[in-house]
C-alpha cells in the first residue's frame, strides 16, 4: 500500500530515468516527478520524502550548494545525484552531504539499487511487524481493541480498511 511515508522524488526533464525509477518504484511509493530543484523542495520536506534523485542537466548554477539546501531541510532522506560530468571536486564536495552519485552514460541497474535500498531501508517486513505487536500485546496485557489499531497507526492500513475490517463507522474511529 502507498502511504505519505513512502514518497520518492525525482527532478529530471529525462524520461528515460524517470522510466527506470518508476519501475523500480512500482506500488511500493507514491512517485513525484518533477522538472526543477525549485519544485522539489515542498514535495521532499512535507511529508517527509523517503528518496530523492536529482538530474544535474536540469539544475541552473552549481549543484553543490542546491544539494547542500536540500540536505539541511531534509537531513535524512535519501539522495542521488546524477552528474553530467564526473569532477573530482564535485566528488570530494557532495560526499560530506551524504549523497550518492552516478555519472552518465546512466547505469540503469545502479539507479534501481537505489530506489530499492531507499525503499527498504529503516523498514520491517508485514512478518516482522506482526511479530513485534504480538510481542508487544503480550508483554504490556494490550486488548484485542488495542491491537486492533496498529495496522492504522504504523501505516499498514488506510482507516477506510480499518472501518471496514472493524465493521464500525468513521464517527466511532475518530471518538478512538
Amino acid at each position: 500500500m502507498k502511504n505519505v511515508e513512502s514518497t520518492f522524488v525525482v527532478v529530471s526533464e529525462d524520461e528515460g530515468l524517470v522510466d527506470i525509477v518508476r519501475a523500480a518504484v512500482g506500488d511500493l511509493a507514491l512517485l513525484q516527478v518533477v522538472r526543477s530543484f525549485a519544485e522539489a523542495l515542498p514535495l521532499v520536506t512535507t511529508p517527509p520524502a523517503c528518496g530523492v534523485i536529482v538530474d544535474g542537466a536540469v539544475l541552473r548554477g552549481q549543484p553543490v550548494p542546491q544539494l547542500a539546501r536540500l540536505r539541511s531541510q531534509s537531513p535524512l532522506v535519501n539522495i542521488l545525484f546524477v552528474a553530467v560530468e564526473l569532477r573530482s571536486s564535485l566528488l570530494n564536495d557532495i560526499q560530506p552531504l551524504r549523497v550518492e552519485l552516478l555519472a552518465r552514460p546512466l547505469p540503469g541497474q545502479a539507479v534501481e539499487r537505489f530506489v530499492k535500498r531507499t525503499l527498504s531501508s529503516g523498514r520491517l517486513s508485514d512478518v516482522q511487524v506482526g511479530n513485534w505487536i504480538e510481542h508487544l500485546a503480550t508483554e504490556h496485557k494490550l486488548s484485542n481493541n488495542d491491537v486492533a489499531l496498529f495496522p492504522l497507526v504504523l501505516d499498514r492500513e488506510t482507516p477506510e480498511h480499518l472501518c471496514a475490517r472493524l465493521n464500525i463507522d468513521q464517527a466511532a474511529l475518530s471518538r478512538g
